[in-house]
C-alpha cells in the first residue's frame, strides 16, 4: 500500500465473526487511542487510521483478530513521494 506524505492512511480489516481486534506496527502493539493512531469499527470491522502519515510511519502493520481461531492480517505501508 502506498500513501501520500501528510495524508491520513486507513487500513481495513474485516471478518465474518469476531469480537476483538488488536493492531501492531513492526511487532509492537499500537496505542490506538493516541493522537497518531485511531481505530474505528464494530465487532466485524476494524479500521486503523494513521493521522498525517510520514516516513516514521512506514512499516509492517498487522491486525490480530480473535474469534474461534486466531488470525492475523499483514499490511505493508510506504510513503508515495
Amino acid at each position: 500500500m502506498e500513501v501520500v506524505r501528510g495524508q491520513d492512511a486507513m487500513l481495513n480489516c474485516e471478518t465474518y465473526d469476531s469480537t476483538y481486534f488488536q493492531w501492531f506496527k513492526d511487532g509492537t502493539t499500537l496505542m490506538t487511542t493516541s493522537n497518531k493512531f485511531r481505530t474505528v469499527g464494530d465487532d466485524k470491522h476494524s479500521t486503523l487510521v494513521i493521522k498525517q502519515f510520514n516516513e516514521y510511519d512506514e512499516g509492517k502493520y498487522k491486525s490480530l483478530v480473535l474469534f474461534f481461531i486466531i488470525t492475523d492480517f499483514l499490511f505493508q505501508v510506504f510513503i508515495l513521494v
